[in-house]
């Protein structure tokens, strides 16, 4: 396990760490919620809650915190910032990454499938035609991936399908649907995360694309031919539905869909079950349905 000057050593070199006090040498031995430290325990106060009843009160061995030292306990290392989430995180990632406990792969392999050695499959993921995976892959149990490129340190949870045919048809003459063929592919840029159950529809013709670093949450519909664009975050139970574009950095709050070709300015946000029928500016927020902005 890492001490807390350890951790406080290594956590000086992010641009977000403001200071740090260095309290008596421990053994971090777990994580823990503020209110709950005890010795040994590492904890992060956000800063609408810090207040210097809650700092006097903490008793764990290491806390982010936008803090004045003087406020806590001399024993206590404090690592000093105004993004202490964004901080504790890095702490999470650095020094006690998580653990999905996920049994291995054992199915079959394609013949046509590139497999970085380092990609992570879980037991009962299928893998169809046209599969590319880059280093770092993980993928959740149960999940079934086709026609797609999953880039370097891209995350899939369980029970989500990528690759498989959207939706779309063409009635004819008699008024009987007529499927349009699926013949594009799903790529997906580097250490973008996709949750469970999740889908993400391959393109009718060329790719759906979801952009590095952006956030899929579970039970979101990505359909054919979108694009979600860098950090961008897309929340839980939203649809995204064919060819509309998500900026870098806008947020869709869960349950609100966005109709077919309609563009997401960058860095806008989509309320919680707003219905987008128009384009979305960049910065704008937008609520309510139809989808109005604010």
């Amino acid at each position: 396990m890492p001490t807390t000057h350890e951790i406080a050593h290594a956590l000086r070199s992010f641009a977000e760490v403001e200071s740090v006090r260095l309290g008596h040498e421990a053994e971090v031995v777990d994580l823990a919620p503020d209110r709950e430290a005890g010795p040994g325990h590492a904890a992060w106060i956000a800063p609408r809650a810090t207040t210097p009843e809650r700092l006097a009160a903490f008793a764990g061995s290491l806390l982010v915190a936008d803090a004045p030292p003087e406020h806590l306990g001399s024993s206590v290392t404090l690592i000093a910032t105004a993004s202490p989430r964004l901080v504790f995180s890095r702490l999470v990632a650095r020094f006690f990454p998580p653990d999905d406990g996920w049994p291995p792969f054992d199915g079959p392999m394609p013949p046509d499938a590139e497999i970085d050695p380092t990609a992570r499959l879980a037991r009962g993921v299928v893998l169809g035609a046209g599969v590319a995976l880059g280093a770092g892959v993980t993928v959740g149990p149960n999940t079934c991936l086709a026609h797609c490129t999953l880039a370097d340190g891209v995350s899939v949870g369980a029970n989500t399908t990528i690759g498989g045919a959207g939706f779309g048809f063409t009635p004819d003459a008699e008024g009987r649907q007529v499927p349009f063929p699926h013949v594009g592919r799903v790529e997906v840029g580097t250490g973008a995360s996709i949750g469970d159950n999740a889908c993400v529809d391959r393109g009718t013709l060329g790719a759906t694309r979801i952009g590095p670093g952006a956030r899929i949450d579970n039970l979101v519909h990505i359909a054919h031919n979108a694009v979600i664009g860098a950090d961008a975050l897309v929340i839980a139970g939203a649809v995204v539905a064919g060819s509309a574009r998500v900026g870098r950095g806008a947020w869709i709050a869960p349950n609100a869909i966005v109709r077919n070709g309609i563009t997401i300015g960058d860095r806008a946000t989509v309320g919680m079950g707003a219905v987008v029928t128009r384009d979305v500016a960049a910065d704008a927020t937008v609520l309510g349905n139809p989808a109005r902005e604010r």
